[in-house]
């Protein structure tokens, strides 16, 4: 009884002195896995990225891309396990870097304007989602719901704006 106490104390010390090392570095593989793999991809993606920029945005699933992963990360805290916060910060680096690659590919030497417009909402949000994971990374719960709220105001701040200025935006400069 008292090893597995020592152990599980051992492997939490552990887990506060690393975790923001093991966050930086899932976020920074999981953006380079998503270049590289867009790298290697069918060139049949690039006209597909040309026509999501001519569609029209919904605004249901622009909110789930962008509160999705904060809600599995507080859902991570809450549950106490934190650690899931590796794989949801490795997959979200993915998605973006994946799609930043492709648009950026796809529209040539516009391609970094497009990115901007088309990925308003991932390039706002993703610094306020790095955010709440440094503050709750270590498993603290300590003002959890503060921060939930606070994220929740600004990526629906964030949502709003691009349905409703740079979505049409790009929609008229296209």
């Amino acid at each position: 009884m008292l090893t597995k106490v020592y152990i599980n104390e051992h492997s939490q010390i552990n887990w506060r002195k690393f975790c923001k090392l093991f966050l930086a570095l899932s976020w920074h593989f999981g953006l380079l896995c998503g270049v590289l793999i867009t790298d290697k991809c069918d060139p049949d993606l690039l006209s597909l990225m040309r026509s999501a920029v001519l569609s029209r945005v919904s605004i249901v699933g622009l909110l789930a891309v962008t509160f999705l992963p904060f809600l599995l990360s507080a859902f991570a805290v809450i549950f106490s396990s934190p650690w899931l916060m590796i794989p949801i910060s490795f997959l979200k680096a993915f998605s973006f870097g994946y799609c930043a690659s492709a648009v950026s590919a796809s529209f040539g030497s516009a391609g970094w304007l497009v990115r901007w417009l088309l990925l308003f909402s991932a390039c706002c949000s993703v610094p306020v989602l790095y955010w709440f994971w440094l503050r709750h990374i270590s498993g603290s719960q300590k003002s959890l719901w503060m921060d939930l709220v606070l994220c929740a105001v600004i990526v629906l701040l964030i949502g709003c704006l691009d349905y409703r200025v740079i979505s049409p935006f790009l929609v008229k400069l296209l």
